[in-house]
């Protein structure tokens, strides 16, 4: 049974020992399979334990449960430098509280759009945990991005946050992607950016794309001297539109020549609905329909009709 539960974990060279239910989550007690420790010192190979103690770590939900691997951790004493280490493992980093693995589920839910506060409560851990995982991959990313010098870049104007001054989007034009938002658009934001720049990477821009804004081409100039400027598409077409509009005469159609519909202010339309509505005039004999003939009662023997002199 426990054999097919450490298969269950996925996490090479540990194995379970037990299983707890402890309020609803479940906890794993495990230990790794190797007897034996390398000691850091020497290089020699110890076996003597010292101690072990228990390290509690949150590990990736099994069947929807909330996790936690409980690591009898050996404390191992070298006979040779009589130095004192502990094992490790690559899934689980030292001084840590949440495996590689969970770090990077978080890491995956934040970058789907989620909040740092919502993904803590769904995944029922803590804000830190979650801003941490997203602080090391931004800074995994940052060095990537330092590491590939870009050719081509790109600056763009963008809503950061509404109400407030508009943001500069820096991309990579040949690796599609986003390396860094500025606060602001001025000049003294760009120049400062492109200055903190490596001067390896500075001298490697060729090829500089911008909309048609003033403070952008100056501090390329003052930074970027080498460096070709260009005009995107998107504005680059919406000019040229708007030149040809300016200087093509446009001809007058039908609806140009009709004079325009003046629209009735609405008090005029309060005021003609609150008059009293006129009676039409009564109808002449002629306009009067023909009422059929209505029929006489019979009259009794005895009955006379009145007689009128």
């Amino acid at each position: 049974m426990q054999d097919y539960v450490s298969r269950l974990i996925g996490l090479e060279g540990f194995r379970v020992t037990g299983v707890l239910e402890v309020a609803g989550q479940l906890e794993l007690q495990v230990e790794l399979t190797a007897c034996v420790g390398c000691c850091p010192g020497c290089a020699g190979v110890c076996s003597e334990v010292k101690e072990r103690p228990v390290v509690r770590v949150r590990d990736l939900p099994v069947a929807g449960r909330v996790t936690y691997l409980c690591w009898r951790k050996r404390r191992f004493c070298c006979s040779t430098c009589r130095g004192t280490f502990t094992e490790s493992h690559p899934a689980i980093a030292a001084r840590q509280r949440v495996t590689v693995r969970f770090r990077g589920w978080l890491l995956e839910r934040v970058r789907g759009g989620g909040a740092h506060a919502e993904v803590a409560r769904e995944e029922q851990t803590t804000r830190y945990q979650v801003s941490r995982a997203f602080r090391e991959s931004r800074g995994q990313l940052a060095a990537r991005h330092a590491a590939r010098c870009p050719r081509r870049l790109s600056f763009d104007e963008a809503h950061h946050r509404r109400g407030h001054e508009l943001a500069t989007v820096v991309s990579d034009l040949d690796r599609r992607c986003v390396i860094d938002v500025l606060d602001g658009r001025s000049r003294r934001t760009v120049e400062r950016y492109l200055r903190s720049l490596p001067e390896q990477t500075r001298y490697g821009i060729e090829v500089v794309s911008i909309d048609p804004y003033d403070a952008y081409r100056q501090a390329i100039r003052a930074v970027l001297p080498c460096a070709r400027i260009v005009c995107d598409r998107f504005h680059l077409v919406r000019g040229a539109n708007t030149a040809l509009d300016l200087s093509t005469p446009r001809t007058p159609t039908p609806a140009d020549t009709q004079p325009a519909k003046r629209h009735t202010p609405l008090r005029a339309h309060t005021y003609l609905a609150a008059q009293p509505l006129q009676r039409p005039p009564p109808a002449t004999k002629s306009q009067r329909a023909p009422q059929p003939p209505t029929a006489q009662p019979p009259m009794h023997p005895l009955q006379r009709r009145p007689h009128h002199r």
